[in-house]
């Protein structure tokens, strides 16, 4: 019987495995999946004529990133869109004078969009009103979204399409800016759906576009596994029928798992009625978890705290759905099947979160489904024996660090700050963090997020919470491993142990020991996925 012959090896550098694991020399792939992982010379006899030999020449090579809290279609449609994030604008004259310039190559009428502002990078530390967007299309309707996607700011045209007037009341779970009984043009939370319901929708081809184009966005960062979190927040259904229809024809460029948007503007229930639970698909596409919001963003001043905001009267910002309205929720999409998924940033929702967990799992009417809490941002030390107690999974966001640190302590002071996201105490409490970068509200930068987990400094260069910062090879863990065990598939993904997939990310230089600045500024070489190169930056593969 012939011996089995590699279809690759990849040699020559630091090989990551897996955590607690010493660095291998080479692994060998075939079939698309690790046959094995140790001393190059031990892997010679794997080598035949057909083998293909990636020479890493000192380069280091890692399990491939799996951004586990991403939004897929919203990326790929964001690149189209007005860019505003504060690499493209500084002030409020450069928004107007981006959108003036797009409303140029429009016709009247047409809709502007944009994203990605960050009013507290604005030289003015503001959004933008009403009346400036009026200024810069008075012909077109236009909503541009802060980049959490929480709070956004539209102008005349679109509020007097949605209908929005100064006597509008605020909808359950949003609230409609006004100042002095004036609009001022922002919405909050679920009050943005009034404009987004009347926004047209895209066809088809541009939903596939948009998930090819950000597919191919993440493989150049090294990411081979997304969960895109909020399927149907987009475009309902059609959402869903996308994802399938881009697998089918080979344009789905990463494995992908999907959580399922619920509540009263969610398709759980259509995707329920034809099987579509957690669980189905395959190691490519597969139907993931029940997605809900407990509430908004501590940027926008709309997540729960138990204590108000810094300088914003007993603003406590927002819950989006009662106690008994989650607690219903909860049971339902646990009973048929889902795992859960719930968005929760401040402590309140949080504790809102966990009691509806709790008060389903409790039933014992299913088995545990890995539960998660998405973001899990300012929350308490009883609330984090809570989680481990009931097997909850916290997935944060350590580039927020990067971006959003000293908005954070503007809002809620250096106290909160420093205790949010405690990546360290969840670690040491066996609770499996799964870092991801919740892209297009923060670059969906795989090695800026893994140098966040290393430093955890803002914008000004401020370190937050130096107690909570981890190791490479953890944080590694962090970005791989624990991403894979929260969708339940660490037996086929996140190591590069014999019998995983063969999915690789070989960056430019070997990074372990370098200062999280150097990792920052690494660039990504290869991406493999399952044995094949799906990204080469500099053409080396012919």
């Amino acid at each position: 019987m012939q011996s089995l012959k590699a279809d690759m090896i990849v040699s020559g550098g630091p090989i990551y495995t897996a955590l607690g694991q010493a660095k291998a020399e080479a692994v060998a792939i075939h079939a698309g999946k690790i046959v094995a992982a140790g001393k190059a010379a031990d892997l010679d006899g794997l080598a035949g004529s057909g083998t293909r030999r990636i020479d890493l020449r000192g380069r280091s090579a890692i399990p491939a990133f799996n951004d586990c809290h991403l939004h897929t279609i919203s990326l790929g449609l964001s690149l189209s869109e007005v860019n505003l994030s504060p690499s493209a604008v500084r002030n409020i004259d450069d928004m107007i004078a981006a959108i003036r310039a797009q409303a140029a190559k429009m016709k009247p009428g047409e809709w502007i969009l944009g994203g990605r502002y960050d009013h507290f990078e604005l030289a003015e530390k503001r959004h933008p009103s009403m009346q400036e967007l009026d200024q810069a299309a008075p012909d077109n309707p236009v909503y541009i979204k802060r980049r959490c996607g929480h709070v956004g700011v539209g102008n005349s045209r679109a509020f007097a399409l949605a209908k929005i007037t100064d006597a509008s009341p605020d909808p359950a779970g949003g609230h409609i800016e006004k100042r002095d009984g004036k609009l001022t043009g922002q919405l909050q939370e679920n009050a943005q759906n009034l404009v987004f319901s009347i926004v047209p929708d895209y066809s088809m081809d541009e939903l596939i576009d948009a998930i090819e184009v950000a597919g191919k966005h993440m493989l150049e960062r090294g990411v081979a596994s997304v969960m895109d979190a909020g399927i149907g927040m987009r475009q309902g259904v059609d959402d869903m029928a996308a994802f399938q229809l881009a697998y089918r024809d080979g344009r789905l460029p990463v494995r992908t798992y999907l959580a399922v948007l619920g509540g009263p503007d969610g398709i759980i229930d259509e995707c329920a009625s034809v099987g579509m639970i957690t669980g189905v698909g395959d190691d490519y596409l597969k139907v993931g978890p029940a997605k809900l919001f407990a509430d908004g963003s501590a940027g926008g001043r709309t997540a729960a705290m138990t204590t108000p905001y810094l300088n914003d009267g007993d603003n406590k910002g927002l819950f989006i759905y009662s106690d008994n309205e989650l607690n219903a929720m909860v049971n339902e999409y646990y009973d048929m099947g889902y795992q859960l998924a719930t968005h929760a940033i401040g402590d309140a929702a949080i504790e809102q979160v966990l009691n509806a967990y709790e008060n389903a799992i409790s039933t014992g009417r299913r088995p545990p489904q890995r539960h998660r809490i998405e973001h899990c941002g300012f929350i308490h030390p009883h609330q984090n024996e809570r989680m481990q107690r009931l097997g909850i999974i916290p997935v944060p966001q350590p580039c927020f660090f990067r971006h959003f640190s000293d908005l954070y302590a503007s809002v809620l002071g250096d106290e909160w700050t420093n205790r949010s996201y405690p990546l360290r105490t969840w670690v040491e409490m066996g609770l499996r963090p799964a870092s991801s970068t919740d892209t297009p509200v923060c670059p969906p930068d795989a090695l800026p997020n893994l140098a966040s987990i290393l430093d955890r400094r803002g914008p000004s260069g401020k370190v937050y919470g130096a107690d909570q910062t981890l190791d490479i090879d953890t944080a590694i863990e962090t970005m791989t491993y624990n991403g894979a065990f929260a969708e339940n598939s660490e037996h086929i993904k996140g190591r590069l142990q014999p019998g995983q997939l063969a999915d690789v990310t070989i960056v430019d230089r070997d990074i372990f020991g370098l200062s999280a600045d150097e990792i920052a500024a690494a660039n990504v070489d290869f991406t493999i996925v399952g044995g094949a190169v799906a990204y080469d930056r500099l053409g080396e593969i012919a």
